[in-house]
């Protein structure tokens, strides 16, 4: 081999660098749209914050991180801190009892009773509840759709049993296990640096 092909393999070597869970990272080198989107996957399935909790990330997200990651060049620490921070924005921590799919489930079907569900004749029941506030009653009501009766009915149908037979507690009930199945966003639980030295380390452990 001759020593242009000895330099140009050398610099190569030190532009890669490879972990032990197939993790590849460049130093000044494009990666392809296809390549971004694994090593996401990869980065999200091994990165672990509060009490073992997995980060996930949308597929679209991916997708969309994965598309700014190939559109422009980056060094190893600022390509980490790029990622972490899209991470911090976006990422959501999976539940730890495994209920994810479920409680997507759930709250898909109760979506679609936002702003359907005529509540005028339990509104002074809902503001008592929530002291005074009307932002449940507005989130929720439709002069023009049925009443929360029909809606617990209709609930049962997909599954979903409320307990209470007041509309008044039935509303409550629902309310309350809206809440129950949001998502839990990493920016709530952890800083943007928390989150960086998280990825770093999480790689760091896998490399050595």
């Amino acid at each position: 081999m001759d020593k242009e092909s000895v330099s140009q393999t050398n610099k190569f070597v030190k532009q890669k660098h490879i972990d032990k869970i197939g993790i590849t990272f460049y130093t000044g080198i494009m990666r392809t749209y296809e390549e971004n989107v694994e090593r996401i996957k990869k980065i999200l399935q091994k990165v672990k914050i509060e009490d073992d909790n997995q980060v996930n990330l949308s597929d679209k997200q991916v997708e969309t991180l994965a598309m700014l990651l190939t559109k422009k060049k980056r060094t190893e620490k600022s390509e980490r801190a790029f990622i972490a921070g899209y991470i911090y924005s976006h990422g959501q921590i999976v539940d730890p009892y495994n209920w994810g799919d479920e409680s997507s489930t759930i709250r898909g079907i109760l979506k679609d009773y936002k702003h359907n569900i005529n509540l005028r004749p339990i509104k002074g029941d809902i503001q008592y509840y929530y002291d005074k506030k009307n932002t449940m009653f507005l989130n929720w009501h439709n002069k023009n759709a049925v009443g929360m009766d029909v809606v617990a009915m209709e609930l049962e149908q997909y599954g979903i049993y409320l307990k209470s037979e007041n509309p008044a507690d039935q509303f409550v009930e629902m309310q309350n296990l809206w809440k129950s199945t949001s998502p839990v966003y990493v920016k709530k639980r952890v800083t943007t640096e928390e989150l960086k030295k998280v990825v770093a380390e999480t790689i760091k452990k896998d490399r050595d």
